[in-house]
Formats: structure tokens, C-alpha cells, sequence
């Protein structure tokens, strides 16, 4: 009888342990489950606000690097005024300079004649256009365009080096490119490069005819193009043919 029943609380002690060891297992993985959240979490955190909008503030240029960090590989230079799309932040600031700021990933580039994508240091760009740069640089939307569908609206870019793409439908390879140049309130676009799209849609011809029936040396004619400031996101361009009112785009690209 006793026998028994010490066996019985011998029993009773080794499935109290045992649960006792299963719940602390369990906590373990919960605490472990919360490590991983809690670095998640800090991932995400690091990211919120992104993308964004931002500029090259740097009068020299702003390096782009293979990684976050001074020791990168140097992938190419993004010229004073670039707009540029911030994708991604590092995970800790890095000093540079005695400026205090985190790195950030940025997408496929347009420098010069070549594309960069990689990593800029945030010491060096800020939200707005810096002043002391030609208010048209950017990108710019047609508000009067047609919005029925988003690809309608039709977008200008102005570039540092003086380059320039108008699009008429945006991200599709109807418009135009060259060069500009900004006198007073005097705009002027040359060397305009039609694409085979515009060409198709303007003049009917495809890339088999002969475009020198429309074109002088692959060109379409200078235009001379008046500008209107109204603040520091909204202009008017006033093209011989039709007026242009354009505000800055909030497109993430």
C-alpha cells in the first residue's frame, strides 16, 4: 500500500517536472519568437518613410557606393540637383565629415550616359531643390492631362546636365529628348530626338521609312518655350502651340 503509493507520488512529481520543463521550452521559443520580431520590426522601422523624394545637395556631386559604407565601391556620381528615389536606409549612421547620417539605397540612375544604382550617404541630399539651382529641374506632370488612367499623364524631365525627356504618356517611350537651356524666363530646348513611338503617332512613319522626310539630321526643330513661376512645385511652359501647366511629380520613380 505504501509502495504504491509512493511509487504513485514519485509519478505525480516527474509529470509536474516535466510540464514544468515543457512551459519554460516554451517561453524560450516565445522569447526567441520576440527576438526575431523585435529585429524585424527594427527593419521596418528603419524603412518607414520609404520611398521618398529626395535631392543632391552637394555642389561636388554625391558618390554612389556598392554598399553603406566610405569603403564601397565607387559605381558613379550623381550630379548637384538630382532627384533621386531613397529605397532603403542603413541600419546604423555612419560619420563622414563630421556629418552624422545614415546611408540609403537608391534604384537604376540616369548618369550622363550610363545608369548607377547603389548606396549614397544622407549627409549630402535633403526634400527640396536646393535654391541656388534652376527651379525647372526635376520631374514635372501635366495636371490637365488625362488622369482617367494613371499611364495618361504626361511627364517632363529636366536633368543637371542639361538633358531633358518629355513623355506623353508616362513610363512609355511616346515623347521626345535633348537638350536645355534656361535664360531668364526663356527656355530652350534643342537636339530633340523623337522617339520611334512619336513618330509613329505624329507622322506615321516607322522605324523602316525615312524620317529626313520630317527630321534634319535626326532632330526635330528648337523650340523656344516661355516660362511661368508660380511657387516652387507649379510652372507653366507656353509651347507656339498650346500652354503647359506642370506641377512637380510626387511619382515614386
Amino acid at each position: 500500500m505504501y509502495k504504491t503509493s509512493f511509487v504513485l507520488l514519485i509519478f505525480i512529481i516527474f509529470l509536474s517536472c516535466s510540464r514544468n520543463k515543457n512551459i519554460n521550452s516554451n517561453e524560450t521559443v516565445i522569447e526567441n519568437d520576440n527576438i526575431l520580431l523585435e529585429n524585424t520590426n527594427q527593419i521596418i522601422t528603419n524603412n518607414i518613410g520609404l520611398p521618398k523624394i529626395m535631392y543632391v545637395n552637394s555642389e561636388t556631386g554625391l558618390r554612389v557606393r556598392s554598399e553603406p559604407s566610405i569603403n564601397g565601391n565607387i559605381n558613379g556620381l550623381l550630379l548637384f540637383g538630382t532627384r533621386i528615389i531613397i529605397n532603403e536606409k542603413s541600419e546604423m549612421p555612419d560619420t563622414i565629415n563630421d556629418i552624422s547620417a545614415y546611408w540609403y539605397k537608391i534604384g537604376d540612375y540616369r548618369n550622363r550616359d550610363a545608369w548607377v544604382s547603389g548606396w549614397i550617404f544622407g549627409g549630402y541630399i535633403s526634400e527640396e531643390l536646393p535654391s541656388n539651382l534652376p527651379i525647372v529641374l526635376g520631374k514635372w506632370d501635366n495636371i490637365n492631362s488625362e488622369i482617367a488612367f494613371d499611364y495618361f499623364i504626361e511627364t517632363i524631365s529636366f536633368f543637371p546636365d542639361n538633358e531633358f525627356s518629355h513623355t506623353f504618356r508616362k513610363e512609355t517611350s511616346n515623347g521626345i529628348s535633348g537638350s536645355w537651356n534656361l535664360n531668364d524666363n526663356n527656355l530652350m530646348i534643342f537636339d530633340i530626338i523623337p522617339s520611334m513611338d512619336y513618330m509613329a503617332a505624329n507622322f506615321g512613319l516607322s522605324d523602316e521609312d525615312d524620317w529626313s522626310v520630317v527630321l534634319e539630321n535626326n532632330r526635330l526643330p528648337s523650340q523656344s518655350i516661355n516660362l511661368t513661376i508660380i511657387d516652387k512645385n507649379n510652372i507653366i511652359l507656353e509651347f507656339v502651340d498650346r500652354i503647359v501647366e506642370l506641377k512637380r511629380s510626387d511619382d515614386l520613380w
